[in-house]
């Protein structure tokens, strides 16, 4: 756990955690670079209302999201995620989350973007994923949610996209807005 704190971690693995979140930053700023986290209980990266900046990331079975952010501003570089137990990527509650490359192996949804939240992604490639895209409002106090995709490939996806009552999904050059 990290709170009001400047966080910076490189070359670290966080393996067989039992606790609710492997790694947990709240209010912080971090960068984390070349590192690993693997076998945890719940979410692999949870981070709420902070700053950051990922590169070269891998995550791998999680028993909840791979990642999961509320009300941050974060620049991803490169993740790969394999078996997330819930979401590989999850955004809520105005967070700003931008990714350059992902690779999403096995999970139930690909990302996630709720509540007011922005997710805009360069390049993201979904493999074994129930669900690819999802938008939605979970929170009375929040709205719809927004996901810009420039790139991506699919295979053995069940469904591209799901989207709440006006959120939006921007996929490549297709706006698609939830009904």
């Amino acid at each position: 756990n990290f709170y009001e704190s400047t966080v910076e971690i490189r070359q670290c693995a966080f393996l067989k955690n039992h606790c609710e979140d492997a790694l947990n930053i709240i209010r912080s700023e971090f960068f984390i670079m070349d590192s690993k986290i693997a076998d945890t209980f719940a979410d692999g990266l949870d981070a709420d209302f902070c700053e950051g900046k990922i590169d070269n990331l891998t995550i791998s079975d999680t028993g909840n999201d791979a990642i999961d952010f509320s009300g941050s501003w974060i620049n991803i570089s490169k993740i790969d995620i394999h078996r997330a137990g819930d979401k590989g990527i999850s955004v809520g509650e105005e967070a700003h989350i931008n990714v350059a490359s992902a690779y999403i192996n096995d999970a139930v949804i690909g990302v996630a973007s709720k509540d007011l939240s922005l997710l805009k992604i360069n390049l993201v490639n979904m493999v074994n994923c129930q669900q690819g895209f999802a938008a939605y409002q979970k929170k009375p106090e929040f709205g719809p949610a927004r996901i810009e995709v420039k790139r991506y490939g699919v295979e053995k996806v069940d469904r591209l996209y799901l989207l709440d009552k006006n959120s939006e999904l921007l996929l490549v050059d297709k706006e698609i807005v939830g009904e």
